[in-house]
């Protein structure tokens, strides 16, 4: 019984976040009409890192990170695949993916081996490495499961399309031939600061 009601009080407690965070946007802009919008970048980033946190608790029995394990899962639906095809696929810099896999590679969880094209590096899972994937498997289950039973499906949903639309929407503003020059006056009256 008193477990039944600490539950309850926890899950109210995570609720209550959630709806203060979920209100927070439009909170800002009510009491800040003339304020900057907040940045996207910046908010998805927070976002990001507060899940990455939650996969990596929940990860932790297994000594995988979150980063690694989604190597792990990527090199295991696939078999193998070349860095620079994986890092084009991740939207990962290729230096940063160079420092994971080498991560991976020391604690013998995956295997390089040079490609057809000059310089081409293929990795594949070692069998250390697939069954380190199976055994860190049930933990990144609990953490999706976890994540999903707070959003609920629909919002997880939602949440997964909206992503990947941003991700399109980033590379589509990435790639557009625009006048990358800021307008001063322009920015000065938004921004409420007199050019005087």
């Amino acid at each position: 019984m008193a477990l039944s009601a600490i539950q309850k009080r926890t899950d109210n407690q995570e609720v209550s976040s959630l709806i203060s965070a979920s209100n927070f946007l439009a909170d800002a802009s009510d009491e800040n009409q003339g304020s900057l919008l907040p940045c996207t970048c910046g908010t998805l980033r927070r976002a990001s890192r507060a899940v990455t946190n939650l996969y990596d608790l929940v990860l932790a029995p297994s000594g995988l990170r979150l980063t690694q394990f989604l190597v792990l899962k990527s090199l295991h639906e696939r078999g193998k695949i070349a860095q620079c095809d994986f890092a084009r696929d991740q939207d990962i810099a290729v230096e940063t993916l160079s420092r994971r896999f080498g991560a991976l590679r020391r604690k013998g969880l995956v295997e390089m081996r040079l490609g057809e094209r000059h310089g081409e590096r293929i990795y594949s899972l070692t069998t250390e490495g697939h069954q380190a994937f199976l055994g860190a498997l049930p933990y990144w289950e609990r953490a999706q499961e976890r994540l999903r039973n707070v959003l609920g499906n629909s919002d997880t949903r939602a949440l997964l399309d909206i992503c990947e639309r941003v991700r399109l929407a980033a590379h589509s503003a990435e790639s557009a031939r625009t006048k990358n020059q800021v307008d001063l006056a322009s920015l000065q009256t938004y921004a409420g600061v007199s050019g005087d």
